[in-house]
């Protein structure tokens, strides 16, 4: 029995949302805060993680997508990343223009070898105080040769809030 508790314990502890870096820059001297990488989705064909991070006053949310066979992921005001809730549709937008690579979408061994896309888009405070209160149901992703959409089962929406309640 005592066993079974552990394990039980230890894959909890494995699989949690957590804070994975809360530091100040001794450069900059920013304050940065981030949480664990979580699986968003999961398809036969691509994997889509996020985490959040804050930098100071600016909060971002970090995708890291590993994909066969998908074009370079758009950027800009035409391409935002749609978060779809029972009420709202958010459009969340890139910092920058990265383009994919092989291992880029990777947060470990696990897809170090797939083409890969990592991306961070800004999130502003009162998107995620919206958020917290109605999980993401549908998120699209839009590539320069189409987009993918998926549904967002609801413990991927859960552990979102969860990853907003640590770092908000």
């Amino acid at each position: 029995m005592k066993k079974l508790i552990i394990a039980v314990l230890f894959c909890n502890s494995c699989f949690a949302q957590k804070i994975t870096e809360n530091i100040t820059d001794e450069f900059t001297g920013a304050n940065i805060k981030s949480t664990s990488w979580e699986y968003i989705y999961v398809k036969l064909t691509n994997t889509a993680k996020v985490r959040l991070r804050k930098v100071d006053d600016s909060y971002f949310l970090e995708l890291k997508y590993n994909s066969l066979g998908m074009g370079l992921l758009g950027s800009g005001e035409n391409n935002p990343l749609m978060l779809k809730t029972s009420d709202s549709i958010y459009k969340i937008y890139p910092k920058v223009f990265r383009s994919s690579c092989v291992g880029c979408g990777a947060t470990g061994f696990g897809g170090s070898a797939a083409i890969g896309f990592a991306q961070e888009y800004i999130l502003n405070k009162s998107d995620i105080l919206r958020l917290l209160n109605s999980p993401v149901s549908k998120m699209r992703i839009y590539f320069t040769d189409g987009f993918e959409e998926a549904e967002i089962d609801n413990n991927s929406a859960l552990s979102l809030i969860k990853m907003m309640k640590l770092i908000f």
